[in-house]
């Protein structure tokens, strides 16, 4: 049955198989070959072709009757609600990855905690509800073909203080490590990697931002911060990273002292240790 409607990838395997290749590089090739233009679509013909194709199959109108309804409708209760609304609004929710969210994600988190289904006036009535409470905030204005975006509370408090950690380190005249230890330490780095080093290791500003190109490694910064060692580097507690087992606060030489890093948004703002540089 799968195989049956899954017309669209039918297309890009005999593209593949005509042309000989195989591999994710040639299936994306073979899908832009046979992607076909868009065209008014007439639903109510399409869902007469579906129909009949499911009963070529085997999966008529009976059939399918014996398919719905076989389990009660559930419906998600208060609590789960609440604990939806906290989901969504914390770490780990619509600002996990990005800072702001829109109403289409917003729909999607609350069609995803509704594993039986919910009808769209549902999902718009708690998605509207959701974006009234206190804890969220709207950034900007819907625009034709843009919808509005939000952003929490808690993770614009954050924002505000890790702006004002970065004016209160701004000519703080912070010493810097000497130029003999750098130049152990960064041997084994790329050219890149070394410039950054440097740059970031003889700067007297307190907090610095280093900016790297996606997909590049963070690793070789990271070990060369637990590597260094240098009289005036003070040491700071760090805790585990978001996901990882909490095995108790460990103590871990710091990079320059007053660098800044938060590897996880509301969770930690730490001074004085460099963990990750992207």
């Amino acid at each position: 049955m799968i195989d049956a409607f899954s017309r669209r990838r039918t297309q890009i395997v005999e593209r593949m198989a005509e042309q000989q290749t195989s591999g994710f590089h040639a299936a994306k090739v073979a899908a832009v070959a046979t992607r076909e233009r868009k065209e008014p679509l007439d639903l109510p013909r399409l869902r007469e072709e579906w129909a009949a194709r499911a009963a070529e199959h085997g999966l008529g109108q009976h059939e399918l009757r014996r398919l719905i309804g076989r389990t009660p409708l559930c419906e998600p209760t208060p609590a789960e609600l609440l604990a939806t609304a906290e989901r969504l609004l914390g770490p780990e929710g619509l600002t996990e990855k990005r800072t702001v969210f829109a109403e289409p994600g917003l729909a999607m988190g609350w069609a995803q905690a509704h594993r039986q289904g919910a009808s769209v006036a549902r999902i718009r009535e708690l998605s509207g509800r959701l974006l009234t409470i206190g804890g969220v905030q709207r950034l900007s204005e819907p625009t034709p073909g843009r919808p509005a975006h939000y952003s929490t509370l808690e993770l614009l408090e954050l924002e505000r203080s890790a702006l004002e950690l970065v004016k209160r380190g701004r000519d703080v005249d912070l010493p810097v490590l000497p130029p003999a230890i750098l130049d152990e330490a960064v041997h084994e780095l790329s050219a890149e990697q070394e410039a950054m080093v440097r740059a970031v290791a003889s700067s007297h500003e307190r907090v610095i931002c280093v900016v790297g190109p996606a997909g590049q490694a963070r690793q070789p910064p990271r070990t060369l911060s637990q590597r260094l060692s240098w009289p005036a580097v003070r040491r700071s507690s760090v805790p585990p990273r978001p996901g990882s087992p909490r095995s108790g606060s460990r103590t871990r030489p710091a990079f320059p002292p007053g660098l800044f890093t938060a590897y996880s948004r509301r969770r930690t703002i730490r001074t004085g240790s460099l963990n990750a540089a992207s």
